[in-house]
């Protein structure tokens, strides 16, 4: 056969294609996408059909190649394979399309052959026939409930039954006498779905290559298609299928921990900063060739030292506990290129740019500090490039736990409680977060400024029954005590914000930029 691509158009019965899907004469290779439409999308589709308007053509990738895997089911509908399709003289596989026939096979043809314990209630749909617009006239089971009514009522036709000739019967003959329209409007329904009629165009060519790069340029239209899908489709191998080894590869090394956090985008980008490559680019049809098992395999590993890393500083085994998420993607690139790394250098970076927000601005600007990071890796030497000079500025605004800066203030008022009473809030931060942050009973100001508040654990925090030894590892002073004895509440918290920054200077920042070798620093006061 020719390795260029030979098309030959015809039209068919959408009934006849999702019936060669159901047996597998058409099959859905595993480098597609699965029902990724939303409910908005797949009900215009129902419209669409229902008014006879053109749902585009079906493209269907005809080979003597047998080396292709496919997916066995449609959401939670297995596909019947036991049939005998020896007769096919090739293989065929969906690749466009696979959205639209998705919807159809599981919302109209919805097999009874399911995943056992499935949950079908995204895929139970009704025509409304009381409707008297086709935009709404179809609905979910949990719709039609919610407003109160009966989905087993003859007002609503299943679409399920609508390619089931017997069921469709007995629907039809539980609608009243006196409601004889109702009959002819379910016939209406029943027939536009069942004479519906889709070109379906196999293309044929036992170069898989042409086929990736055709399913890659197909894909830039329509619902957009995820990096890692298109990643998925473009590396896609017999021997190797991107989303199955990082399934695999999560329930290997990430089975202990609460991995929710590491997605797939997360994955893709510590792909990119191992191969070298830009975390914004999206040429993927140079990175598919270029990834590959082993090197999943190594990302995979330095993910569980990176949760590891998480529990042991912040108590909780994810990445969202990072100031911010490309710090986390900073450290795992450290810890897979260097598993031994010193942690202290590890929470020196994290400091130093979390404290001068150098990932809180531009992507341009979030680059450049990943870029620094990875070749303070190669030279000992942080070398900062950001447009903007490195500064810490002193926190006094109001409490915000979606702040960066408001956490690095409340984190630095637990490592002080830590050092001095040996409790253990900074670790435990990110569990309690509010919840150890109280004003004293003394402070009757409503101002949510930051200064007002103390970590305690303390259901009814008071000053006055504050142990005297206690007041320096609180930020507090007789000078500032006085202060609160005669309500003057803003002159309080100037003077707890400046004790508060200059320890955040001194007892944190200025040690973390040290080992960094940074000095070109700001203290803005």
């Amino acid at each position: 056969m020719s390795d260029k691509f030979v098309m030959d158009p015809r039209v068919s019965f959408v009934t006849q294609i999702l019936d060669e899907i159901e047996v597998g004469i058409i099959k859905i290779p595993r480098f597609q996408r699965e029902l990724v439409w939303k409910w908005e999308q797949q009900r215009d589709l129902l419209c669409s059909i229902v008014e006879g308007i053109p749902i585009g053509s079906i493209l269907v990738w005809s080979t003597n190649l047998d080396n292709i895997t496919s997916y066995d089911a449609i959401g939670p509908f297995r596909l019947n394979y036991e049939t005998d399709n020896t007769h096919v003289s090739q293989q065929m596989y969906l690749m466009d399309g696979l959205q639209r026939m998705s919807t159809l096979y599981a919302l109209i043809k919805h097999p009874e052959h399911t995943s056992d314990g499935s949950d079908l209630s995204n895929y139970q749909v009704y025509a409304d026939l009381e409707s008297n617009s086709i935009s709404n006239m179809f609905l979910r089971k949990e719709e039609i409930i919610k407003e109160g009514n009966n989905p087993d009522s003859f007002h609503y036709l299943p679409l399920k039954v609508i390619f089931d000739q017997k069921n469709l019967m007995r629907f039809l003959r539980s609608i009243p006498p006196e409601r004889d329209y109702l009959i002819d409007k379910a016939d209406d329904i029943s027939i536009a779905f069942k004479n519906y009629k889709v070109p379906m165009i196999p293309m044929r060519s036992d170069k898989q290559e042409l086929v990736t790069k055709s399913f890659e340029r197909i894909n830039t239209r329509g619902t957009v298609m995820s990096e890692a899908h298109m990643l998925n489709a473009l590396s896609y191998s017999p021997e190797f299928e991107l989303l199955t080894s990082i399934e695999n590869l999560k329930s290997e090394y990430l089975e202990e921990f609460d991995n929710d956090s590491i997605d797939q985008t997360f994955i893709l980008q510590l792909l990119k900063l191992q191969l070298g490559k830009s975390i914004y680019d999206k040429n993927t049809d140079s990175l598919a060739k270029e990834v590959n098992e082993k090197l999943l395999r190594d990302i995979f590993s330095g993910i569980q030292l990176l949760l590891r890393f998480s529990m042991e500083q912040y108590g909780v085994s994810s990445i969202k506990v990072f100031p911010y998420k490309l710090q986390a993607l900073g450290v795992c690139h450290a810890l897979v290129k260097h598993p031994d790394i010193d942690q202290a250098k590890l929470n020196a970076w994290i400091t130093v740019t979390a404290y001068t927000s150098a990932f809180g601005t531009t992507a341009r600007n979030s680059e450049s500090a990943l870029n620094d990071w990875l070749m303070y890796l190669k030279t000992n030497e942080l070398k900062w490039t950001l447009n903007t000079k490195p500064s810490v500025s002193l926190w006094k605004d109001n409490v915000s736990f979606r702040n960066t800066r408001f956490k690095l203030w409340a984190l630095a008022q637990a490592h002080k409680l830590d050092s001095d009473k040996g409790t253990n809030f900074a670790k435990d931060f990110h569990k309690f977060k509010g919840k150890i942050l109280k004003k004293p009973t003394e402070i009757k100001d409503k101002s949510k400024r930051s200064a007002l508040y103390f970590i305690t654990k303390e259901k009814n925090f008071s000053l006055a029954e504050l142990n005297p030894n206690d007041t320096e590892a609180m930020f507090l002073n007789d000078s500032m005590l006085d202060e609160i004895k005669c309500q003057k509440f803003e002159e309080f918290r100037e003077q707890r914000e400046t004790a508060i920054f200059n320890y955040e200077v001194s007892h944190i920042f200025t040690p973390a930029a040290n080992i960094l070798k940074l000095t070109n620093y700001k203290i803005e006061n």
